[in-house]
């Protein structure tokens, strides 16, 4: 009974691969399921591989596409570690932080005006409410306090992973 608690409660854990997370399982499988056929274990090694994988990616593609076989599984599932690890890097190249933009996963989202920060209190009534829209200093479409539209010129270092050069952001 120890054995099929371990074996419902396995996960895939960070940094672990998919053969070793399968060998686990196997071991697990074998002590708790004894008397099992060789399909019905395989059958369960199935389910348990796609409920335990740490990707949600690998979890909706077996889902999806469900393999004939466990070692079938196995490969798919190493394919798509191994894309998932090429695409990761990349991406985490280009994030540039914003005030404004929040990364939550792998989604920029924008808080929107009555989203409350989580690292803020929650109080009602001791904050000071958000100043009238005419007293904001705000420069829509670049234009400054005397009228004049002028552009300003940023200095922005890029981020990237081979250079570290200076682009201009006209604003």
């Amino acid at each position: 009974m120890e054995y099929r608690k371990q074996f419902n409660a396995r996960h895939q854990y960070d940094g672990e691969g998919v053969r070793s997370f399968v060998r686990e399982l196997c071991r697990l499988a074998s002590r708790a399921w004894e008397n099992d056929s060789p399909s019905e274990l395989e059958k369960k090694l199935l389910e348990q591989l796609v409920k335990g994988s740490r990707s949600n990616n690998e979890q909706r593609h077996l889902l999806m596409n469900p393999p004939s076989d466990l070692e079938m599984a196995v490969k798919r599932a190493e394919d798509l570690e191994k894309l998932e690890a090429a695409t990761v890097a990349p991406r985490e190249c280009l994030a540039v932080g914003h005030d404004c933009a929040q990364e939550i996963g792998h989604q920029a989202w924008q808080r929107s005006r009555g989203m409350r920060r989580p690292w803020w209190p929650n109080y009602r009534f001791h904050h000071r409410p958000p100043a009238r829209w005419h007293y904001r200093t705000f420069n829509y479409g670049g234009l400054q306090p005397d009228g004049s539209k002028q552009n300003k010129e940023l200095n922005i270092p890029t981020v990237c992973c081979q250079s570290n050069s200076q682009d201009k952001l006209m604003i």
